[in-house]
């Protein structure tokens, strides 16, 4: 039961506020608990293990209170099918591969013939793989 009974704009206003908050401090968390790579990405260590230690308590402190706000303000939590994630990232995923074919480049110079065919093959490929997750 909320604390308080928040008028229904408020409380879907501040309960995209409370996803948001998760999702980030998740990610952050992850960020130093994991010291991956990706090939596209490094991420270079810049903190001491104490910072890194009082980050991440920081971090779940932040995740507790949002957590309290959330059950004591009686927010909604937003639901979604793995379906609706996947088609939502493959189609923005489309587009950027789209506007990354030698034609989506066109507005930086044109490409030699042979290059552009080089950079075609590439991004076809990805374009049809990329089929699979419709």
């Amino acid at each position: 039961m909320a604390i308080i009974d928040l008028p229904p704009n408020h409380r879907r206003s501040l309960s995209v506020t409370a996803h948001f908050i998760e999702r980030e401090m998740n990610s952050l968390e992850q960020t130093l608990l994991s010291g991956e790579d990706m090939i596209t990405e490094k991420i270079e260590k810049s903190y001491n293990e104490p910072e890194r230690e009082a980050l991440i308590g920081a971090i779940r402190q932040l995740k507790e209170l949002n957590k309290k706000m959330f059950y004591d303000l009686g927010l909604n939590e937003t639901i979604h099918t793995e379906e609706q994630i996947v088609r939502a990232k493959a189609g923005h995923l489309w587009t950027i591969l789209i506007d990354s074919t030698p034609k989506g480049l066109k507005g930086y110079g044109m490409l030699p013939p042979d290059q552009a065919e080089v950079l075609d093959v590439y991004v076809n490929n990805l374009l049809e793989m990329l089929k699979y997750l419709y």
